[in-house]
C-alpha cells in the first residue's frame, strides 16, 4: 500500500515539476515577445515628446501643427495599427487646464506614416498639446505653445491748440500692413506738400487713402482756417480699407 502511494506520489511530482517547467518556459516567451514588440513600437512627433518642450510661435500665427509618426527612422516602424487621442488643452494663467479640442486617429500599419494634426483660429495665451498612444500601447507626448495673434489695431491721436495756424493727426500702426483711410473735418487744409495729399482737392473730398507698413508711425499737418478752433480726435474717421 505505501509503495503504491509512492509511486502515485512521485508520478503526481514529475507532472507539476514538468508543467512548471513548460508554464516557466511559455512565460518567459510571451515575456521576451511582449518585450521584442515594445521595443519595436514607435510612435514619435516632430514636436512632441516625452519631456515637455516649450514653443512660442512667430507673432501672427495662431495655429499649432504637429506631425505625428509610426516609424523611428526609415529603416524601423510599427508594423501593427497605432490608435492615438490628441488634446488640445489652455493653460490659464493659474496654470489650470482647459480642454479646449480633441481629434482621434490612426497611425496605419503600411510602412511609413506621417498624420498632420492641425488646430487653428486659436485666440492669444498658452496652450498644451498632448498625443497619446491608446493601442497597442500607451504612450503619451506632450508640448507647450504661445500664441500671440496679430495687433492690427490702427491708433491716431490729434495734436492741436488754440490759436495754432497748424495741427498734427499721428497715426501709429503694430502689426497693420496696407491701406489706411483718413476722413477730416471742415475747416482743414491738408499739407499738400505732403505725398499721400498732392492729389486730394478738398472742394470735392474730405477724405484720402494712405499706405502702411506694420510698426510705423506718421504725423500729417493740417492748416487751419479758424486758428482759434481746437479740433479733437473725435472729427475724423481713421481705419483700414
Amino acid at each position: 500500500m505505501k509503495k503504491k502511494f509512492l509511486i502515485v506520489y512521485l508520478i503526481l511530482l514529475t507532472i507539476i515539476i514538468t508543467m512548471t517547467v513548460v508554464l516557466g518556459k511559455y512565460l518567459q516567451e510571451l515575456k521576451n515577445n511582449t518585450l521584442y514588440e515594445a521595443e519595436n513600437f514607435y510612435f514619435r512627433s516632430d514636436l512632441l515628446s516625452e519631456d515637455i518642450k516649450s514653443y512660442t510661435l512667430q507673432r501672427g500665427v495662431n495655429k499649432i501643427v504637429i506631425h505625428l509618426y509610426n516609424s523611428e527612422d526609415r529603416l524601423r516602424y510599427t508594423k501593427v495599427d497605432i490608435n492615438y487621442v490628441v488634446k488640445l488643452e489652455k493653460i490659464n494663467d493659474d496654470g489650470n487646464l482647459v480642454k479646449v479640442r480633441e481629434e482621434n486617429g490612426v497611425l496605419s500599419r503600411s510602412n511609413f506614416t506621417d498624420n498632420e494634426v492641425v488646430f487653428d483660429n486659436l485666440e492669444n495665451g498658452k496652450y498644451k498639446v498632448s498625443a497619446i498612444a491608446t493601442n497597442p500601447y500607451t504612450k503619451i507626448l506632450e508640448g507647450n505653445f504661445v500664441i500671440t495673434n496679430n495687433d492690427n489695431r490702427i491708433d491716431y491721436s490729434v495734436g492741436d491748440n488754440v490759436d495754432s495756424t497748424v495741427m498734427f493727426l499721428t497715426i501709429k500702426t503694430v502689426d497693420y500692413t496696407g491701406n489706411i483711410k483718413i476722413k477730416f473735418p471742415d475747416g482743414l487744409y491738408p499739407d499738400n506738400n505732403e505725398e499721400a495729399f498732392k492729389n486730394v482737392n478738398i472742394d470735392n473730398s474730405k477724405e484720402v487713402i494712405v499706405n502702411f507698413k506694420n510698426n510705423s508711425s506718421y504725423s500729417y499737418r493740417f492748416y487751419k482756417e479758424n486758428p482759434k478752433k481746437v479740433f479733437n480726435k473725435n472729427e475724423f474717421q481713421v481705419g483700414g480699407v
